[in-house]
């Protein structure tokens, strides 16, 4: 994970990375093998995960992009936050205060073909104010 002025790069986005249609991705996930090398219980030093995101189509217009926490190593998940539409040809970014020691962030499509994708997840471990 590199840093940007202060900021873990979580992961980067591309084309590549988007979901087909009405389909869900994991970008992030601390407790699985879509978390980064000696992420496990990261999310306790994190103190806010801010996703960034350019995409040709709208999400799916109910959960579009979630953000669940752990207590317990990602046997239960606990919804902290759902922004239900990421609007289509718009940069949006969503940010998200985090304390579990695991969490995941998920990214639902609509039922459209993805032609553009691209953004990140970076998280913050210092306490910021958000935008």
């Amino acid at each position: 994970m590199a840093d940007m002025h202060g900021y873990d790069v979580i992961k980067k986005l591309a084309l590549a990375d988007a979901p087909g249609s009405a389909a869900t991705i994991t970008i992030f996930d601390t407790t699985t093998a879509a978390g980064a090398a000696g992420a496990r219980g990261r999310g306790a030093r994190w103190k806010m995960i801010i996703f960034s995101i350019f995409t040709s189509h709208i999400s799916d217009g109910t959960t579009g992009y979630t953000v669940d926490e752990s207590w317990d190593g990602g046997t239960n998940w606990d919804n902290l936050q759902t922004t239900a539409t990421i609007a289509a040809t718009t940069y949006t970014k969503v940010y998200t205060k985090v304390s579990a020691p695991d969490f995941r962030c998920r990214y639902k499509n609509s039922a459209s073909v993805i032609t553009t994708f691209r953004g990140g997840l970076v998280a913050d471990p210092r306490e910021r104010s958000n935008g």
